[in-house]
């Protein structure tokens, strides 16, 4: 019979062992038909709960020696082992207490400290986690530039974990470096598994021209150079466990960049399609929403990059849950719309909103809607009101 009876888990100072490692001490119980089987069924427990894998005690139960400090010391195949199928988390342990049972076998608690590293940051587990694969054709330069640009307002928009696979080569040559001798023990703790993804965002670049121009007006005699952009790009956005399509979309379209540098007029290009491709996706599984309201007041939770001062949004109150009643599957919200804003001021993880029609309430969803059809505050003469009235003239 095996039993783990865990009795303290204490952290010690981060600062003892360099930043982002800490010891974390566990108290566990092991049983064996020897004293030192004991003991190393201790140590494979403790292993075992905190990382998952262990070694059997029976191969080298003969192999171990203790000493008065618990160390593990002796030239063994047992510390080679140890080094081999603990990577080095084992540091040092000590034994509590040895106790003979009345059927001759043994039980030893013992003390054992397990070096762990975290990594800065946010945790991958606390966001749904994305991978952007290189948007085709591969050796296209736009391709290459959109797939940088969607990357980087993804990371921006702070909604996902983006997991990098084009860049895979560059992990396994630091993995290579830290699993050489060149590198310090203690560095192996940083060698993780790759976390998987939740969605997979694949894309094409059908169509890209960039045409230099001259835009205005002969009778004026007003010219402006730059040039004119004509583009066409669809992407997909996969769940990863069951290969679904969860979202699919194509933009196109054209527009004007004045100047006459073509690298500069290139790059704001593909960032001005990167951006409306990762809002379009964001607006599907991440709408924005008013997190708090005061009077005409809204602050929603996008920030910098992905929303500008001047932009509209329809306000929409959640209603009801929504089941296709086909395949039962939940497609949404019932959405009502209550109001109208536009975005006044923009912070680098949040936007402030004022309303120019309607109300809005916390949780609200906002959706984007073109300028010319919101409802200014001077030419509105009819407000509804939260509690579902409306406000005529002259009230």
């Amino acid at each position: 019979m095996r039993l783990l009876v865990l009795l303290l888990v204490l952290f010690l100072p981060v600062t003892v062992l360099g930043k982002g490692f800490y010891w974390k001490v566990l108290i566990v119980d092991g049983y064996g038909p020897t004293e030192k089987a004991a003991i190393v069924d201790a140590l494979e427990e403790a292993v075992k709960r905190e990382y998952g894998f262990f070694v059997k005690a029976e191969k080298f139960t003969s192999d171990l020696v203790v000493d008065e400090g618990g160390s593990l010391s002796g030239k063994s195949v047992f510390q080679s082992k140890i080094k081999e199928k603990f990577k080095g988390t084992i540091d040092k342990y000590r034994v509590i207490s040895l106790k003979e049972s009345p059927d001759g076998s043994y039980k030893a608690t013992v003390k054992v400290y397990l070096l762990r590293y975290s990594p800065p940051g946010i945790s991958v587990d606390h966001r749904r986690k994305i991978a952007v694969y290189p948007f085709e054709p591969s050796d296209s330069e736009v391709s290459k530039l959109l797939t940088h640009a969607v990357v980087n307002f993804l990371t921006q928009s702070r909604k996902f974990s983006v997991l990098d696979r084009e860049n895979i080569t560059y992990y396994k040559k630091e993995k290579a470096l830290i699993l050489s001798g060149d590198a310090k023990s203690r560095e192996k703790l940083k060698l993780k598994k790759l976390a998987g993804t939740d969605y997979m965002l694949v894309g094409e670049v059908n169509e890209f021209e960039l045409k230099p121009v001259e835009m205005g007006s002969d009778f004026l005699k007003i010219k402006e150079k730059g040039f004119e952009i004509n583009y066409s790009v669809d992407y997909r956005v996969i769940m990863f466990a069951t290969g679904q399509v969860k979202y699919s979309n194509s933009q196109d379209g054209k527009f004007f960049i004045s100047g006459e540098d073509r690298s500069k007029a290139l790059k704001e290009a593909v960032d001005r399609i990167a951006k409306r491709v990762v809002y379009d996706i964001l607006l599907d599984i991440y709408p924005p929403v008013a997190i708090e309201t005061e009077g005409e007041s809204l602050i929603v939770n996008v920030g910098n990059r992905l929303v500008s001062p001047g932009m509209c949004f329809a306000v929409y109150k959640r209603g009801k849950k929504l089941y296709d009643p086909y395949t039962k599957e939940f497609i949404g919200y019932d959405e009502i719309e209550i109001g109208k804003a536009v975005v006044t001021e923009v912070k680098p993880k949040f936007a402030k909103a004022r309303l120019v029609e309607g109300y809005a309430v916390k949780g609200a969803v906002l959706r984007p809607i073109s300028c010319k059809k919101k409802v200014s505050e001077e030419s509105s003469s009819v407000k509804l009101l939260p509690s579902g009235g409306v406000l005529l003239p002259g009230d």
